[in-house]
């Protein structure tokens, strides 16, 4: 049994060794002019801790927010020699105090703790540093550290902010860093409260991409491209809307896919993050159409052209067709030629013989169409009377309105001679009218003179 005594003792010889004969626990609180409690004021105690008659005991650290500091004293002196006294020194960035004090004192403050106060002369503010992005949004448990005048790390809260005490006029420093983004900042403290803000470069919104149509309906489906520092695809809902968050930018570029049309445009979020886009179900228009008699010796055709433009990007798959009547009793519908198609403005043509009457009305119209939608013109008439001249052409830009030709011969020219003739004629006629009523003044001028006389 004795070797297992011996080692029970062994086991326990480090704790005998680093017991404390007599131990007291001592609490320090540091109070600015205005008696609130100095947060990290530094706190540096120096004690005699063995009977070797020199201080090799040392305790330091720094006052929480309300200025208090505690610790446990060791000590193997006992608290009745002359020597057992020990020193306290408080520090802040200006102001500092020392202090002797001896075990066993104070206790009166706070039964069973030995309490000292210092107030040293200087005044202190809460200083409240708040972690933000571009669009206002706070970061709650964000690591903040104060770096300057002195370093603590404190979390933000649910509101995202934190709080310092900073000596009053005094200029400090705070850090902090999110998903790889590091941002310092230095301020100064003044000599009152205030919230700072350390302002991460960061856009964290929302955008809202509302799709319409033209009797401003949402379009179900229609595929939205939202690029800022990364590309996102999303898909309008039943209401047209696609919605993006987590948007890291002051300004975006949406792309917006539809029925093979494209609408494409940059948009300032700090004007409105809801984007509303008119869209174009129906992007064929005509540009223009016109119809055209030519004849040649004893050749008479009606050419029908049609110019039409269609934003989508299967614009090439256009189609055009004609339907013409000379007498409305029977119509024909022909498929219009593509002549040109580039890229979104296309050239259509359709030729038939003229009737064989002298005289004739043309009544036609003109639909474009694509695999989603169609456009068709007015009814346009033109009328032919005869003779039939050249190249009689009958042409209209909207599409709604009848136009009618003139269709009479235009009139000789007037050969030179002829034209200068009629200006003497025209001359010599105001001449003569000018004359007779000079002489129709004359005569009556006369006759009242002739009555004053008499």
């Amino acid at each position: 049994m004795k070797p297992i005594h011996f080692v029970f003792i062994i086991s326990f010889l480090p704790l005998l060794v680093n017991a404390c004969t007599f131990a007291e626990k001592l609490e320090v609180q540091v109070f600015d002019q205005q008696n609130k409690g100095i947060e990290t004021a530094q706190v540096i105690i120096t004690y005699q801790k063995n009977t070797n008659l020199t201080i090799d005991g040392k305790i330091a650290g720094f006052t929480d927010e309300n200025g208090i500091f505690t610790t446990q004293l060791c000590n193997n002196v006992h608290p009745d020699i002359a020597d057992s006294f020990y020193t306290i020194e408080v520090k802040t960035t200006s102001k500092s105090e020392t202090r002797k004090t001896r075990y066993g004192e104070n206790t009166h403050v706070k039964p069973g703790l030995h309490y000292e106060s210092f107030t040293l002369p200087t005044t202190y503010q809460k200083m409240t540093i708040v972690v933000r992005d571009g669009s206002n949004n706070t970061y709650s448990n964000l690591p903040v550290t104060l770096t300057s005048p002195y370093t603590i790390t404190r979390r933000t809260d649910a509101n995202g902010a934190t709080y310092f005490s900073i000596e009053s006029f005094n200029s400090f420093t705070v850090f902090t860093s999110y998903e790889g983004v590091n941002v310092t900042e230095s301020f100064n403290s003044g000599n009152e409260s205030r919230t700072y803000y350390l302002n991460l470069p960061i856009f964290k919104t929302y955008v809202l991409v509302n799709v319409l149509d033209e009797t401003n309906s949402g379009i179900e489906n229609a595929t939205v491209i939202l690029t800022d520092t990364i590309t996102r695809v999303n898909y309008t809902n039943f209401n047209g809307r696609a919605s993006f968050y987590n948007i890291n930018s002051t300004s975006v570029e949406i792309l917006v896919e539809f029925q093979d049309v494209r609408f494409e445009q940059k948009y300032n979020l700090l004007e409105s993050r809801i984007i509303n886009i008119p869209f174009d179900l129906n992007p064929i228009n005509f540009i223009s159409f016109h119809t055209n008699i030519s004849k040649d010796n004893e050749t008479c055709s009606i050419n029908f052209y049609a110019n039409v433009s269609n934003k989508r990007r299967t614009a090439s798959s256009t189609e055009a067709d004609l339907n013409y009547s000379f007498d409305k009793s029977s119509w024909s519908v022909e498929k219009m030629s593509n002549l040109t198609n580039k890229s979104e403005t296309i050239l259509f043509f359709y030729s038939t013989p003229c009737p064989n009457n002298d005289s004739f009305d043309i009544y036609y119209t003109i639909k474009a169409s694509d695999k989603y939608s169609s456009r068709e013109t007015g009814p346009d008439q033109f009328g032919i009377k005869p003779p039939i001249y050249f190249n009689q052409t009958n042409q209209n830009a909207s599409g709604n309105a009848t136009i009618s030709n003139d269709t009479k011969p235009p009139e000789p020219e007037k050969k030179p001679v002829e034209t200068t003739i009629d200006f003497l004629i025209t001359i010599f006629s105001l001449f003569i009218v000018g004359l007779g009523a000079i002489t129709l003044v004359l005569i009556i001028l006369h006759i009242l003179k002739r009555e004053k006389k008499n």
